[in-house]
């Protein structure tokens, strides 16, 4: 079933956004249509992390770049950061 995702956005994540060049951007827009239907999770790659970023998820924008989001409850995902594998040095 299709289910669809609420789609929410951290300040943080905004501001990271604003800062991609248009290409990057483009693909923002297309990956956080994917990520409101659930049933696309699996193409777009979505994993969980581990240690420190423990509760939340990851899908990738290209082969540098990722989006990392947290579930809220079944319906809804938040968006907290995007950017390179930097952004795992810093706290989400």
């Amino acid at each position: 079933m299709n289910r669809r995702l609420v789609v929410s956005f951290a300040p943080k994540f905004i501001k990271m956004a604003a800062k991609l060049n248009t290409n990057l951007q483009v693909k923002v827009e297309r990956v956080i249509a994917g990520l409101e239907i659930e049933d696309n999770h699996k193409s777009l790659k979505v994993h969980k992390l581990k240690g420190h970023f423990k509760d939340k998820y990851s899908c990738s924008l290209d082969y540098k770049n990722r989006i990392v989001f947290e579930y809220l409850n079944d319906e809804e995902i938040i968006l907290l950061a995007v950017g390179s594998h930097d952004m795992y040095s810093r706290d989400l």
